[in-house]
């Protein structure tokens, strides 16, 4: 579910009395009007101004405060999708309704959850972008039940939510069978897109040079929330790793070495070090309660005592073994 201008169309009077309604203290409450009050806005065509007008709605964005408010202000939806067998994920402006389907009744009772969700909106007065609002299923099997037509009611008019294979989320592109396919090949082209810049635009490039432009240009495009769509098979790890190879050829001095020796001279790692690197670390903050407990990956681990120094940890994650050695903070990952 997609909210349709959603930072600009919270309105103020709403906004400030949900903050009564926590009873947030009042000094805080003057403070955060006089932050949205007072600001004025008008319109220009072809160089004619229109008069000024208050600006009653909106949170300025570009701001800390400004997303604490919207999350603030929308922090009450989940109590109204408030079936039990209905779980509701909110990221910002980014709502998502998802419901495991075993007959008819329980396509009923998501309908019934998303007709809710907009009846919210419509309260408080933020309304559903119907063109970026989808419906997806996620299956092993085709079943009539994956044919269930959703809709959102606007008015007088039914707008049925449009079907859709993929969808990006929170810059993470899943297909309906949980294939990270699409998400590799769209950040692949992506990063040679980058690449083709940097080298019609630079004829020459030392190695400090490139490997800032690297870091900072191409890698992230690689790497980012690899944790979650790490690649396991042979192929989608060569096609990313590909890209590394191609970059570190666009330094002349270093063309004609071979890749390791390529790696060495510009002192970087592959991309799949990195990423077995990052799983470690991530494993590491969950099992040592880094993260919100609450919100946090629930794993199922074991300890078994292998020496005074050593604690192996099994994981039922992805079928990893951690041994962590406690003096020196070293840690060993195997497949």
């Amino acid at each position: 579910m997609d909210f349709e201008k959603a930072f600009d169309k919270v309105p103020h009077r709403c906004l400030v009395s949900e903050l009564h309604s926590y009873e947030i203290n009042s000094k805080i409450i003057s403070w955060i009007t006089d932050f949205l009050e007072n600001r004025l806005y008008r319109v220009t065509v072809n160089g004619k101004f229109s008069t000024w007008h208050d600006v009653i709605s909106g949170i300025p964005q570009g701001s800390i405060l400004g997303p604490l408010l919207f999350i603030i202000y929308i922090n009450d939806l989940p109590d109204y999708c408030n079936d039990l067998h209905t779980k509701i994920y909110i990221y910002a402006d980014d709502t998502k309704l998802c419901r495991h389907i075993f007959n008819t009744a329980d396509q009923d009772k998501l309908q019934n959850d998303i007709l809710r969700l907009n009846d919210w909106a419509n309260e408080w007065q933020l309304k559903l972008n119907v063109d970026k609002c989808c419906r997806m299923t996620y299956t092993e099997s085709i079943s009539n039940l994956c044919n269930t037509k959703y809709y959102i009611d606007n008015g007088n008019m039914h707008y049925e939510l449009a079907h859709t294979d993929s969808v990006s989320d929170l810059g993470v592109r899943f297909d309906s069978k949980l294939s990270i396919m699409d998400h590799i090949n769209d950040k692949v082209n992506k990063a040679y897109g980058i690449l083709g810049i940097i080298k019609r635009n630079f004829i020459y490039l030392d190695i400090n040079f490139f490997v800032l432009l690297y870091k900072a240009m191409v890698r992230p495009y690689l790497e980012y929330a690899n944790s979650v769509w790490c690649p396991y098979q042979k192929g989608d790890i060569e096609i990313i790793e590909e890209v590394q190879k191609s970059a570190t050829k666009l330094i002349i001095s270093l063309k004609k070495l071979s890749y390791v020796e390529r790696l060495k001279q510009l002192q970087l790692p592959t991309l799949k070090y990195r990423r077995l690197r990052g799983d470690m670390i991530e494993v590491f903050r969950i099992v040592h309660n880094y993260y919100d407990t609450e919100a946090a990956v629930k794993l199922n681990y074991k300890f078994l005592i292998l020496s005074v120094q050593h604690e192996e940890i099994c994981i039922n994650c992805r079928n990893l073994c951690v041994t962590i050695a406690q003096e020196n903070s070293h840690f060993v990952l195997e497949w």
